[in-house]
């Protein structure tokens, strides 16, 4: 059966146009010619159709085999290119090829031009191929990354315990609100020094049996406030804090109990649900929902407010009983101990200054 094939010659010479299809054809092609002499014919052709094989000679009067070269390696069509020439040096022969040309036929030897073709068609096959599933590698790969990017979850990638990715959400839990932030850095450096262990030994369990550490082990290794993932459940307290310009004041704090990361925080002097909204409703936007919070058993936590936002909002609310403090025998974070204590340096500071004027 024959096979089909567009062919462009670059020939000035009628007959050796007719002996090239002619050997074409006696190899079982079926070639569909087109023959042009100058810059202008060989222009249109490439416009007008694709083509599954140029052949050209080396010098005609008007053009050339590497001017010809050169004006379709301009379009970036990747098709072979043949050189016939009835005469043509090593050298020159050498030179076509490393500019691009597929091979260098002798006229008188054209028993070499179907072997070069389908060499030629069969390279061009590949590299087409090879393009095909770069592009396709590179449409998966940003498919994957909008998942990634686009996802509530935090997703991380480390290397020897450093971070080297942090989607956008890893990077809300982190505090972080910019890769740089993050990137590089340890593990470490982002969970208290009472959890390093632990973390080591899910990482070893990880490298060793190639799947996480079991739920239960963890649950007992972090103790009865530790949830298995992050935004499974927020923990909602006020910490009383120190003085401040005379007057009491308050810190409404929302913990990830997974991670132990703040996901939001207020300064107040007034122990309501207004300041405690204040906090918790740029952490929803910031961080995202959870499936559950549990707060403490203050007015401010049970007010009609916070009971129809978690409603609408889906959030399973759980109350800590009255009498039984919420933080009881749960470690705090550092980043609310961190708060708290510049707080209290500023009061100490201001105090000092007050005490500093009277004097004089």
């Amino acid at each position: 059966m024959s096979k089909g094939l567009g062919v462009l010659l670059v020939e000035d010479s009628e007959e050796d146009a007719l002996l090239v299809e002619r050997e074409l054809r006696d190899h079982g092609y079926h070639p569909r010619c087109t023959r042009v002499q100058d810059k202008a014919g060989f222009t249109r052709a490439l416009e007008a159709q694709p083509w599954d094989v140029i052949i050209a000679d080396y010098s005609l009067p008007r053009f050339s085999a590497t001017a010809a070269l050169t004006l379709l390696q301009k379009t970036g069509t990747d098709v072979p290119f043949i050189i016939v020439s009835g005469a043509i040096g090593q050298e020159t022969a050498v030179a076509a090829t490393k500019a691009g040309a597929h091979d260098c036929i002798i006229k008188g030897r054209l028993a070499r031009l179907a072997p070069a073709l389908e060499r030629g068609l069969r390279d061009v096959a590949v590299r087409r191929e090879r393009r095909r599933a770069e592009q396709s590698l590179r449409e998966s790969e940003a498919r994957y990354r909008g998942l990634v990017e686009a996802s509530r979850d935090a997703i991380f990638i480390t290397q020897k315990d450093r971070f080297v990715f942090a989607n956008p959400a890893g990077l809300r839990l982190l505090g972080a609100t910019r890769s740089e932030q993050v990137i590089g850095k340890s593990v470490f450096e982002f969970a208290h020094r009472d959890y390093h262990a632990i973390i080591r030994r899910r990482r070893r369990h990880m490298l060793e049996l190639g799947r996480p550490a079991p739920a239960a082990e963890d649950q007992r290794a972090f103790g009865r406030f530790e949830c298995t993932r992050p935004n499974e459940m927020w923990i909602g307290d006020t910490l009383h804090g120190p003085a401040v310009g005379g007057k009491k004041s308050y810190l409404f704090a929302f913990i990830d109990d997974h991670s132990r990361a703040v996901m939001g925080a207020r300064w107040s002097h007034h122990d309501d649900v207004v300041r405690m909204a204040a906090g918790f409703r740029p952490a929803l936007q910031a961080r995202g929902v959870p499936r559950s919070c549990y707060l403490d058993n203050g007015s401010p936590f049970v007010d009609a407010w916070l009971l129809r936002a978690c409603g609408v909002l889906g959030v399973k609310l759980i109350h800590s009983r009255p009498g039984k403090p919420l933080l009881t025998g749960q470690p705090q974070p550092p980043q609310i101990t961190r708060h708290a204590r510049e707080l209290r340096l500023l009061a100490l500071v201001r105090d000092r200054r007050r005490n500093v004027r009277r004097r004089e």
